[in-house]
């Protein structure tokens, strides 16, 4: 039975597409810094960095480089559909909602936690990029669409998969997944960090659990739409 690629090059392959993404999104906020009349020469300072609309543009241009670039090393390892290389089979509308319940019910608690430590719900990054929007329409289809698309065909689809057949396992899968997930949201401080982990790890359960995909992007898709009306709705206030 055809099997997708072992751990090593999936490592490999991995790390050529988070170096593509990072470079399209980079290439993007230097064009729109420019543009901006931004100071670029110690790095981007952070009314760039909180730029509602670079946001949505970097994502815009590094959605289709990343899910291109998964797409193409997945493909080079012929014999297996894409289709199961990404897990995309379809499931129950019954385990669609099991999955969104458990969200809503794990954030609900990490949310209490925040509170409880004296933390903020909502990020002041988030609350940032908003209120810098430039465009609602664009920063909603970047948060909803193309961030949930970019990162569940990458982490809980060529990467999970590669390291779900290896030696890793299923659980290594979820772990492995999880951690880098968390480590490209630099933008957040400690405590984000951790509940994006947190939401990785479940994720990557119910990657496991249901062997399908479209949990977990399903769940990602609430994910960024809760924390998004949050944002919204704490702006309104202000």
């Amino acid at each position: 039975m055809p099997r997708p690629w072992g751990l090593w090059p999936t490592l490999g392959f991995g790390a050529i597409i988070l170096m593509a993404f990072v470079l399209a999104q980079t290439v993007v906020y230097v064009i729109y810094g420019m543009a901006k009349g931004y100071d670029l020469r110690h790095g981007f300072p952070a009314g760039l960095e909180t730029d509602g609309l670079a946001l949505s543009l970097a994502t815009c241009v590094d959605t289709p480089v990343t899910i291109g670039l998964c797409l193409f090393f997945a493909w080079l390892k012929r014999g297996l559909p894409l289709r199961e290389y990404f897990a995309v089979r379809g499931v129950t509308v019954k385990t669609l909602v099991v999955s969104v319940v458990a969200l809503l019910i794990v954030s609900f608690g990490m949310d209490q936690i925040m509170q409880m430590l004296g933390r903020p719900i909502v990020p002041q990054f988030m609350v940032d990029v908003y209120r810098n929007a430039g465009s609602y329409p664009l920063l909603w289809l970047a948060l909803l669409v193309g961030a949930p698309l970019t990162e569940e065909i990458f982490f809980r689809g060529f990467l999970f998969e590669g390291l779900r057949q290896s030696r890793l396992g299923g659980v290594g899968a979820i772990l492995a997944t999880a951690v880098v997930w968390a480590a490209i949201h630099q933008q957040y401080d400690a405590y984000g960090l951790g509940a994006i982990f947190v939401l990785g790890l479940l994720f990557g359960y119910a990657r496991l659990k249901t062997r399908s995909i479209l949990p977990p992007l399903l769940m990602h898709v609430v994910c960024n739409l809760v924390a998004t009306l949050q944002v919204a709705l704490l702006d309104s206030t202000l």
